[in-house]
């Protein structure tokens, strides 16, 4: 795998590329489907890069464009973007365990997600009661946890992994 903290001087051909600045052919672009609805960020560039290799397209980092990305400049204005934003993370991963994996495999990552991502999360809620709400990084991580245990419980209610915010899940609740 390259290493992304690599200095490439060449045409780079790797898995995915962000999103944040993605140059796509249209025509390519509607032949593998163009941007799912399934999320509502994050992720969505995993995922058009995945169907673009699935079509036999290929995804390449171009050193001669450089782009400067004010990473977070948006989804850290405060603690409820903050915690919207990094839960929406979470959600992203779930979404797409459920477009590209099937069987045991999507079983298996959906509990890992849930299993590496909730006990931290369940300790930062408790640490955020305990100091009555004091510590804002504690804060977002108690969010999270409290969105993230709305999500599941909608996730076992509606059978959909859907993100709420997602626009797909917008449509399909009209």
């Amino acid at each position: 795998f390259p290493d992304p903290r690599g200095d490439y001087e060449t045409v780079t051909y790797c898995d995915w590329v962000t999103g944040s600045v993605l140059l796509i052919d249209r025509a390519d672009f509607d032949a593998i489907g163009g941007w799912a609805e399934d999320y509502w960020m994050y992720v969505e560039d995993a995922d058009l890069c995945r169907k673009a290799h699935d079509k036999g397209l290929s995804v390449a980092y171009v050193p001669e464009v450089q782009v400067i990305h004010a990473h977070g400049g948006s989804s850290r204005l405060n603690v409820a973007v903050k915690s919207m934003t990094k839960l929406e993370v979470i959600i992203s991963k779930h979404v797409y365990t459920r477009r590209h994996t099937a069987g045991l495999e999507r079983w298996l990552t959906h509990t890992l997600i849930v299993l590496l991502r909730l006990p931290p999360l369940v300790i930062a809620w408790i640490l955020d009661m305990l100091t009555l709400r004091q510590v804002a990084a504690l804060r977002v991580r108690s969010r999270m946890f409290t969105g993230l245990l709305r999500y599941y419980l909608g996730v076992v209610r509606n059978g959909s992994w859907l993100s709420p915010r997602a626009i797909a899940n917008q449509v399909s609740s009209e």
